[in-house]
């Protein structure tokens, strides 16, 4: 059994995050500031010319353009500085276009710090030939950190003569080392046919901070594809792999006050390679933690909700409901080991339109306390509750994340915990974590109470 030492866990998870955040961020000191003067793709005054007159370290201006989009005519803007920012004026007031041109929008070939602040990137695609290829939209081989900016419409096509020997990563971003996505969008990002990230990928660690991973496609980790992951105050929604349709993460996973919902353990493309349609929301290697956040109307033939490998899974104080597996009946949530839940609904999940387990454990059961499981085929503490959690439908309930709220009368009311005194349910400020008595199991606290 693991340790339930609240000191440790605090102390794990707060180091994993620092160590992560730290990891992504860099800072430039006495940069100099070079303006973009036009909005033409080449000469004087243009955005290739200002990168190619910056030193490392150094700040590409766009800020007082007029115009609201330029268009890559010549190929990528690459550059070889290792530390550059792209500063614009908002995400919806310029794009920087790729058109389609069959190379990435942007490639940093420096091994410090890439970073992107209030633009837009779109329409890039990148083809992998006869080598590992990466980066539909923006490649780096250092970091990359996107902030207040939006990447979206990227292509990562791996030709159908190499995909069974090679492979795409990150079909919208990629990085050889870490990616910070903060106060930001990728969506609609793809890499076809075989390969890791279709948002996201990293050789590092990946950052998701209050920001959206939505629509996006790989053959690994529809969504995101991480060796090791931090995911906060985020929506990770709508996206399709054949493995991790929203997540894939083979490291340390922390992930708070997020939703991951919608995503698709779907066929790729070319199904040559022999693994299930699994893990429509997560599939993780480690044990992740898992605190305050929600997963929901996620599908996949086996696991809908998550498929842990690892050891040292922590779930707390969250909801994992209306997931639907197609083929496989033997749980949404699939845990080779032991798995420690707390304070947490798995309710509601299907497979072929009926009833299944919630929960399967291959090898132990379930520990913790306080916990309300509708169906389970691994063994459950004793003080599970086994009933209908009476939740609303996933809706914006206020917060950055949609969310289930508990309808008036459900037996989760008021009889949770809240072993690492959170201050907020997963709808963040100003929504108590504990109102009246005692918390509520689940992501979010009831606006009803029990007498």
């Amino acid at each position: 059994m693991p340790c339930r030492s609240l000191p440790g866990l605090l102390l794990s998870t707060l180091s994993a995050s620092f160590f992560l955040l730290g990891a992504a961020v860099s800072g430039n000191v006495q940069a100099a500031t070079i303006t973009v003067a036009n909005c033409n793709d080449t000469g004087p005054g243009s955005l290739r010319a200002a990168v190619a007159a910056a030193a490392s370290g150094d700040v590409v201006d766009l800020r007082s353009l007029a115009c609201s989009r330029i268009v890559f005519g010549t190929g990528s803007v690459y550059f070889g500085q290792d530390d550059l920012t792209f500063k614009g004026p908002g995400r919806d007031r310029l794009v920087l276009d790729g058109n389609w041109h069959g190379n990435r929008a942007i490639e940093h070939w420096g091994r410090g710090t890439l970073r992107i602040e209030d633009l837009s990137i779109e329409n890039s695609r990148d083809e992998v030939g006869f080598s590992q290829d990466m980066g539909g939209c923006i490649k780096s081989l250092g970091h990359v950190e996107v902030v207040r900016s939006r990447v979206h419409h990227c292509l990562l096509v791996v030709r159908d003569d190499v995909y069974w020997t090679e492979e795409g990563r990150g079909g919208g971003i990629y990085a050889a080392g870490n990616v910070l996505i903060d106060r930001s969008a990728v969506s609609d990002a793809h890499v076809i046919t075989f390969g890791y990230g279709g948002a996201v990928n990293a050789g590092g660690t990946v950052t998701i901070l209050d920001s959206e991973i939505r629509d996006s496609s790989a053959y690994y980790g529809g969504g995101i594809a991480a060796n090791g992951l931090t995911l906060r105050r985020s929506v990770v929604s709508g996206n399709r792999a054949r493995v991790g349709g929203g997540l894939h993460v083979d490291g340390a996973a922390l992930i708070e006050d997020t939703t991951i919902s919608g995503n698709v353990a779907s066929e790729p493309q070319h199904p040559a390679r022999d693994e299930a349609l699994a893990a429509g929301g997560l599939s993780a290697y480690s044990g992740p933690i898992i605190i305050n956040s929600t997963l929901s109307g996620n599908s996949a033939e086996y696991w809908a909700a998550m498929l842990i490998q690892g050891e040292d899974a922590r779930i707390l104080n969250s909801t994992i409901a209306f997931n639907r597996n197609t083929l496989d009946c033997r749980g949404a949530i699939r845990s080779i080991l032991e798995l420690d839940l707390e304070s947490t609904i798995a309710a509601g999940n299907t497979c072929a339109g009926a009833p299944a387990p919630d929960i399967s454990v291959y090898i132990g059961g379930v520990v913790g306390s306080h916990n309300l499981i509708g169906l389970s085929s691994a063994p459950l503490p004793a003080d599970t509750i086994s009933a209908d959690p009476l939740l609303a439908p996933l809706a914006d309930n206020g917060g950055p994340s949609p969310t289930h709220l508990l309808r008036r009368g459900s037996p989760a009311i008021g009889r949770g915990s809240n072993l690492l005194d959170l201050r907020y349910d997963q709808r963040g400020r100003p929504f108590a974590r504990i109102r009246g008595g005692a918390p509520d199991i689940g992501a979010t606290e009831s606006r009803f109470r029990t007498e």
